[in-house]
């Protein structure tokens, strides 16, 4: 299933954003979720250097897989974002 930025602004109210200020209060959303969160800068150096493509997601909670994504850049964010929003609410 493919997702885009309008699905995270309606879901989210996430837009795209314009300064680094608006990517760490994005990336706030998800506090309480084990692990460390990276915003990259507003150059997107860090995706541009280690982008891999295809890509695929993984959620890895204390060294057990938890969820393995499709390939694609968009394949698979809504199960990402289902899974962290359940795991939040536990």
């Amino acid at each position: 299933m493919g997702i885009s930025y309008n699905y995270l602004y309606f879901r989210y109210k996430i837009t795209q954003h314009q300064t680094i200020e608006d990517r760490i209060e994005a990336a706030k959303m998800w506090e309480g979720i084990p692990g460390t969160i990276f915003v990259d800068k507003m150059d997107n150096a860090a995706s541009k250097q280690y982008a891999a493509n295809p890509s695929r997601r993984y959620i890895i909670l204390d060294g057990v897989i938890q969820l393995v994504g499709a390939f694609g850049p968009y394949s698979d964010l809504a199960q990402v974002v289902n899974w962290l929003d359940q795991f939040k609410h536990k």
